[in-house]
């Protein structure tokens, strides 16, 4: 397999499949600390 073939067939999908769970990663990363906050302030005012 040239390295063409291999970076076409193998390296790109991979490294678009890697993006993809970083960015849902973080999506929900940000998500949970925007929960943590609601959280926080709701056991504050109790």
């Amino acid at each position: 397999m040239s390295a063409k073939a291999y970076r076409d067939k193998k390296a790109l999908p991979l490294v678009e499949k890697l993006k993809e769970v970083v960015k849902s990663l973080t999506i929900k990363c940000v998500q949970l600390a925007e929960q943590e906050k609601k959280l926080t302030a709701k056991v504050d005012g109790q």
